[in-house]
């Protein structure tokens, strides 16, 4: 069977959830897909969960790893894309019924590399509607994803597979915090052709115990860190978007002089270093800048 799109599902100790985002995707009213699903060394029932699906749905294709984080599961995950377009879903999230078909008719009708579309954020079954347009090219996108104005993320968006494959885009291996943030920008800077769709397609599960809400730790800290020195290293971030690169490098260590555990100004000095006259131009509020300039002023 042709396929038209193929969606890659990263799952790690998903038992709990999985079985409703596979109803949502597997219920599409657009059939011509596949599912890839990497079983990330779930040591749940999340396999034994996936592969009762598989059973029922030659569209399902499943595939068990070593336990690598959702960066590197995804980038598996890619390497088995054949279709045209390929998207990401999370394991614990659903889809609206008309999900594919929505998004894979815009990319078709407009000859789009990248769609995407407003989402509901879901707090203990309330929906929460965002609005994902940007008003102009890719490089306000960038902007606004640098600058916190939405969200930098990969689930509310289809990608045409030539041009992800054609630009050698892919995560960055063993991060699992702002590793969608890297491939949005990733994908942004090499200036997609884009369309929109302005009503929410994706449900987004805020959950108590996800990796977004779990503690601060020096390894979500790291991760920041290395995905901006990553996003840094981009085609004409530091250059265009030096202002926003700059906020976004503070936010990012910015627990080393906010947070009492992990409170240690010379590793805020070391990473991703931002100057004085940087500080003060950077794209963001003045009660942001405050702990980094007097610690600028202290070094000095």
């Amino acid at each position: 069977m042709e396929y038209n799109i193929t969606i890659i599902v990263a799952a790690y100790n998903a038992e709990k959830y999985i079985g409703r985002t596979m109803d949502s995707i597997l219920s599409q009213s657009f059939s011509k897909f596949k599912l890839i699903v990497v079983n990330d060394g779930s040591t749940d029932e999340t396999l034994s969960a996936i592969n009762e699906y598989r059973s029922k749905d030659s569209r399902v294709f499943i595939y068990d790893i070593k336990n690598s984080g959702v960066a590197a599961a995804r980038n598996f995950g890619m390497s088995f894309v054949d279709s045209e377009f390929f998207c990401f879903v999370d394991s614990d999230d659903c889809l609206e019924f008309n999900y594919i078909e929505y998004m894979y008719k815009k990319a078709i009708n407009e000859d789009s590399d990248m769609v995407l579309c407003d989402y509901n954020i879901v707090r203990q079954g309330e929906k929460t509607k965002v609005d994902t347009y940007i008003d102009g090219n890719s490089g306000n996108y960038i902007k606004a994803i640098l600058a916190h104005g939405v969200w930098g993320v990969v689930w509310n968006k289809i990608f045409r597979t030539k041009f992800i494959v054609d630009n050698q885009i892919k995560f960055i291996d063993g991060f699992d915090f702002w590793e969608d943030l890297y491939f949005c920008i990733n994908v942004l800077s090499h200036n997609p052709s884009m369309s929109h769709v302005n009503f929410p397609l994706y449900n987004y599960e805020i959950r108590e115990n996800s990796l977004v809400n779990s503690d601060v730790s020096e390894q979500k800290v790291k991760s920041k860190i290395k995905v901006i020195e990553g996003v840094s290293r981009l085609k004409n971030i530091s250059t265009i978007h030096k202002k926003e690169l700059d906020a976004i490098k503070l936010h990012s260590k910015s627990e080393y002089l906010c947070n009492i555990k992990l409170y240690n100004p010379d590793k805020w000095k070391r990473a991703v270093p931002v100057n004085f006259s940087s500080i003060i131009k950077a794209e963001m509020s003045m009660r942001d800048k405050i702990f980094p300039i007097l610690t600028i002023l202290k070094f000095q």
